[in-house]
């Protein structure tokens, strides 16, 4: 029996190496299969690598923060002017390549583009395809998918709608790929071996050496967490799992894995914020604060449906289908991002059937590998659905960490879908082969199984692929970047590098939303043309680069060009098409400076103030010291809030002496000189401080009037009355306590008989 088994072992070992060599083959072969099919069916031929696929809309982000970050690390070198860094922060290589997978993909293809950044995002777009096929492919096959049904799940899964419709716009959720993975580790969970185990003898043990539990270690560390939602919904299936698995299997071991795994998966979110603040240079805070794009209550706004699920593709090929899905949308309200959730017809098929599995009363069924498949899809829909349990965490958040904490935050729950389409595909193709394996069993025993196989699995699949892909990938016009290229090549050609470019009109990311019906990333244009010249777009609402570039975009010409030579501008970049009343934005900055240099679609307008500075003799500041006061002021908790950056109903405003710009009033005005920021405040004591200067006091005068007010209503909080003495600065301080404040605002209200001029406003916390 020893020289029996001694020889099978042998064997076994001799064919091993064979075994995979031909699995390789067969992977190969299969890719290339799905290459030609891709490359047929979504136009790549016809496709113009050297242009964008998208040029508008949230694909500028994609082409400005992809490339820019992961390739060239300058956003935060060339984007918040003034308050730019000064060098790139070379660790950002390292947590990328660690952390952000996908960046390892822009690495490769920027490196196949030969260092062209347009050609290079193309490339990962299009290897997104081919990735998604071949790791949808490959756990496909260990899921126990076999021959064409393996090759038709994995083709439905990298070419399903939501591919197709997110795009290059949304080039993070074109990023599926390693999705399948997750949910090989989800369906591990229910494995007879639990996860980090071995048999011995007669139980269950901790093992280090479980190469399946470290693989899984090293995909939710290293690959999936470049997808926060990914790892997320991945986190809320594991732990949703869990229970059922030791249930099923009658042990705690399942729950103790799957609770570890989602535990693993958002600590490692955690983790990746905690690192990236500790490393992140201090000077960044003056541009960046973390501004929150979203808010509670959007969990339900971009919510998941199941009649997006199931319903026909919009676009459909047939106009009936086409139509009938119309109806839908524009009879049903939040029709947004969740409209590219479709299915098609094959993969809403396998969605039923996987989830009537996992509602049969016989466990046998329900059981089953595609039965476990329709437990954890129905999850998904109860997590994700409009109401759902996605609603219930966020106001349970809510409630315990307040309005700005990430889950409060967290929206676009119809993204979970990439986890069930996975699913649904598996089941539709799965139930396929069972369906062939007994038809030949019963009726054509004779026929090689790959006879009858190959041919019903290419029928199915031409339908589905003619049923959920109504169009081929688009290519951008080529009219706006062209212009672009040229417009902004001559712009550097004329200004000296690391010149600093003034945007107008001002513009916030993710605050302003449109600007005569063009979107706030329109502004990323400049930069993603240059290499060497710096903008003041980027800074997030309520920093220190915000408040700036609020100020000197209020200032009239005459005032801002002196001011801007400075703080080192050499540029005043005007984005026309942005701008209502182009004419009299453009006509101060003419007569003041020439005629500016106009881009060939017209949407851009250069004025240089190069000569300006020079004629004037005007030499830039060294920035340094004024960096070094604001970080002093941010360290010890003083906000400083200067002239311009609150919200006013009187006066004007105007550059001083010493180069700052105020906020004057004359005396015959009267209504409030500031109010705002309409802001919340940890509990505890503050102390607002108002500087500025009174002139011009009438002999009846009324007093000036500060307060402190909170909420929609404007309740006063505290208050206090000054006359002002003729020429002397005024410094009012006020002492509050924040107690669950809201919408807090610092206002000044003048009265006639005063000309008044405003400085700055500062709010420190003193019971630190």
């Amino acid at each position: 029996m020893d020289l029996i088994t001694a020889r099978n072992s042998e064997a076994f070992a001799a064919s091993a190496p064979r075994s995979r060599l031909r699995r390789a083959v067969s992977g190969l072969i299969a890719l290339l299969a799905f290459a030609l099919l891709f490359s047929w069916i979504g136009g790549v031929t016809r496709l113009d690598l050297d242009k964008p696929l998208a040029y508008a809309g949230d694909s500028l982000e994609m082409l400005a923060y992809y490339d820019a970050d992961y390739i060239h690390n300058d956003i935060d070198t060339r984007l918040h002017a003034p308050f730019e860094l000064n060098h790139p922060q070379g660790w950002h290589y390292a947590f990328n390549a660690l952390f952000q997978s996908n960046s390892n993909l822009i690495w490769a293809s920027w490196l196949l583009a030969s260092g062209n950044d347009v050609r290079a995002l193309n490339i990962a777009y299009l290897a997104t395809f081919l990735l998604a096929f071949s790791i949808a492919y490959w756990v496909c096959g260990r899921l126990g998918l076999r021959g064409p049904f393996r090759f038709g799940a994995a083709c439905l899964y990298a070419l399903m709608p939501y591919h197709f419709q997110r795009g290059l716009n949304h080039f993070w959720e074109s990023s599926y790929y390693l999705t399948p993975l997750l949910a090989l580790i989800i369906m591990r969970i229910w494995s007879a071996r639990p996860l980090g185990h071995r048999w011995n003898q007669d139980r269950w043990e901790f093992t280090w050496s479980d190469r399946h539990a470290w693989s899984a270690v090293v995909v939710i560390v290293f690959l999936s967490s470049f997808h926060p939602y990914h790892q997320f919904f991945f986190a809320c299936l594991a732990a949703s799992v869990a229970p059922l698995a030791a249930l099923y299997r009658r042990s705690w071991r399942p729950l103790l894995v799957g609770l570890f795994l989602a535990g693993l998966a958002v600590g490692v979110l955690f983790a990746k914020d905690t690192i990236l603040r500790l490393l992140v240079a201090p000077d960044l805070a003056f541009a960046i604060n973390g501004q929150a794009i979203s808010g509670y209550g959007e969990a339900e706004a971009y919510p998941l449906k199941l009649a997006q699920l199931v319903l026909p593709v919009e676009g459909h090929r047939w106009d009936l289908l086409a139509k009938l899905r119309y109806v839908y949308d524009s009879a049903n309200p939040l029709n947004n991002e969740n409209s590219s959730t479709t299915l098609g017809v094959i993969g809403a098929l396998g969605l039923f059937a996987a989830v009537t599995l996992a509602l049969m009363p016989a466990s046998q069924w329900r059981m089953s590998r595609v039965g476990k498949m329709g437990i954890i899809t129905l999850i998904a829909i109860l997590f994700a659905m409009m109401g759902g349990i996605s609603s219930l965490i966020s106001t349970a958040s809510l409630a315990l960490f307040g309005p700005h904490f990430s889950l409060t935050q967290m929206r676009g729950w119809n993204r979970i879908v990439v986890f069930i389409a996975f699913f649904a595909y598996f089941a539709a193709f799965w139930f396929l082969s069972e369906g062939v394996k007994a038809l030949r069993l019963r009726y054509l025993s004779a026929v090689p199984f790959i006879f009858l196989a190959g041919p019903v699995v290419a029928i199915v699949l031409a339908f589905a692929l003619w049923d959920a892909v109504p169009s081929p990938i688009g290519q951008a016009a080529a009219a706006p970047y062209a212009s672009d290229q040229q417009f902004f090549a001559k712009i550097e050609a004329v200004l000296p590098p690391g010149s600093r470019v003034l945007q107008l009109p001002f513009v916030i990311h993710h605050e302003t939303t449109a600007m005569q019906g063009v979107y706030y990333t329109d502004a990323l244009r400049p930069f993603i043309n240059t290499k060497t010249l710096h903008f003041t777009y980027g800074g997030d609402a309520g920093s220190e680069q915000a408040h700036w570039l609020k100020n000197v975009t209020e200032l009239q010409a005459d005032e801002a060009a002196p001011y801007l030579c400075r703080y080192g501008f050499l540029g005043v970049l005007l984005q026309r098409n942005m701008v209502k009343d182009v004419a009299a934005v453009e006509r101060p900055w003419t007569t003041l400076l020439g005629a500016p240099l106009y881009s060939d679609d017209g949407n851009f307008g250069f004025f240089s103030l190069r000569s300006f500075c020079s004629d004037h003799r005007i030499a830039a500041m060294d920035l340094g010291a004024m960096k070094r006061h604001l970080g002093a002021a941010w360290k010890s908790g003083v906000r400083i809030f200067t002239a311009g950056d609150l919200q006013r109903n009187i006066g004007h405003l105007h550059t001083a002496p010493d180069g700052t710009i105020r906020l004057a009033a004359d005396s015959e005005e009267e209504g409030y000189l500031a109010y705002g920021p309409v802001e919340d405040l940890r509990d505890g004591s503050y102390v607002v401080t108002y500087s500025l200067t009174a002139t011009d006091v009438a002999a009846d005068d009324k007093p000036l009037r500060f307060d402190v007010a909170a909420g929609s209503s404007a309740t006063t909080v505290v208050a206090a009355e000054r006359h002002g003495s003729t020429n002397e600065p005024l410094e009012v301080r006020l002492r509050f306590e924040a107690n669950d404040s809201k919408m807090l605002q610092y206002r000044v209200f003048k009265p006639r008989g005063y000309s008044v001029e405003l400085n700055t406003i500062e709010v420190e916390r003193v019971d630190k």
